[in-house]
């Protein structure tokens, strides 16, 4: 498949922090591609570097073909043809919704704002000025506009940070269904996991300035490729293991892998080099289950996390306390109450990592 954005060896430099660090990158023709990442990780600076907003220090990067950041050269944003959706919609207070979108367009512009504002779900608003829209009608037509001069790639930077959750899942799903019908290649930037898994064709994980995996939202979640990558996406549990046997035992009693077996880590239950354990199993609170009485491992819940569809159970596991973390769906049937005592199994197969104390119990319950 044709690559649309195309980054080389890019690396940014502020003095003597580096921001983004020798990344490569292909995002193909129509693909939606989630870069997500902390605060400070390089995000933003890597979608400004693509915009050309900020000049590279080193790599090359390439727009529809064409080389618009190299050694030495370096194309202004307003040759380089990108869309930019920015995190306030930005819009001109002095002109209609129409000529917001159509604002820079020649031939044709009064034809190809009503189409784009069509796409993003605001046929027939055009004539309205931007104080007489809401919040998310005002970040819908910021869509249209980036994506009315038909840009070879669309930036979307945290676009929806400053709508309200129910409205941010619902534009979410209307600007995807507007890129994909315009055929148009996007990045978006974004901390937010949710969003990232929801939206996007794949998934870009970024830390430090550099890339630590990029996959499909399903891969990302099912098999990070390290413990950072596990605790940062989704809710997780790292519990060390020992091997008794064929089996491998942990807070939450005997888990099994995919495979059997855990591929280039010891069978051990002593330690390592200083301050490494060997191995980790990634636990999600969903593979947790409530066990008939006697059954499983005892544990004590400590909170209830409720969330409507679902609720996260914080746990103290056995007689050690080791907490813990499970995913109940909601229903009258399942009670599950501070102070009371439960008993869980794991269910499924768990994924394992060699990796250090401090990633063991790194995630924090409160």
């Amino acid at each position: 498949m044709t690559s649309t954005l195309q980054l080389t060896g890019l690396t940014k430099r502020f003095g003597p922090v580096t921001a983004v660090n020798q990344l490569s990158l292909n995002v193909a023709q129509g693909e939606l591609l989630a870069v997500l990442g902390p605060s400070g990780c390089g995000k933003t600076t890597l979608l400004r570097l693509v915009a050309g907003f900020e000049a590279a220090d080193e790599g090359e990067i390439r727009v529809g073909g064409r080389t618009v950041s190299a050694p030495g050269a370096h194309m202004a944003p307003h040759r380089r043809k990108v869309g930019v959706v920015p995190q306030e919609p930005s819009l001109f207070a002095h002109l209609s919704v129409a000529k917001n979108v159509a604002f820079g367009l020649r031939r044709g512009a009064e034809r190809r704002a009503a189409e784009c504002l069509e796409l993003v779900g605001l046929g027939g608003l055009g004539e309205r000025m931007p104080h007489e829209l809401s919040g998310g009608q005002q970040q819908r037509v910021a869509v249209a506009r980036a994506l009315a001069p038909q840009p070879p790639v669309v930036l979307l930077d945290e676009p929806f940070s400053a709508l309200d959750a129910s409205l941010r899942g619902e534009l979410r799903q209307d600007v995807r269904e507007a890129l994909a019908e315009a055929g148009s290649t996007a990045v978006l930037v974004t901390h937010d996991q949710d969003e990232a898994l929801s939206m996007a064709d794949r998934v870009a994980v970024m830390r430090d300035g550099e890339i630590r995996q990029i996959g499909s939202p399903a891969q990302i979640y099912r098999e990070p490729a390290d413990p950072w990558v596990a605790q940062f996406v989704g809710d997780a549990m790292l519990l060390p293991v020992r091997a008794s046997g064929s089996a491998f035992l942990s807070a939450l009693g005997e888990v099994a892998t995919e495979s059997g077996a855990v591929s280039g880590v010891p069978e051990t239950d002593g330690r390592n080099a200083a301050g490494t354990c060997a191995p980790l199993a990634l636990v999600r609170p969903e593979q947790v289950r409530l066990r008939p009485p006697g059954d499983g491992v005892p544990a004590t819940v400590l909170r209830v996390d409720y969330h409507g569809h679902d609720a996260l159970i914080v746990l103290s596991l056995g007689a050690e306390g080791t907490p813990g973390l499970m995913r109940l769906i909601d229903g009258p049937d399942v009670p599950v109450e501070p102070g009371q005592s439960v008993h869980v199994s794991v269910h499924g197969p768990v994924r394992m990592y060699a990796g250090t104390e401090a990633e063991a119990g790194a995630y924090t319950l409160d």
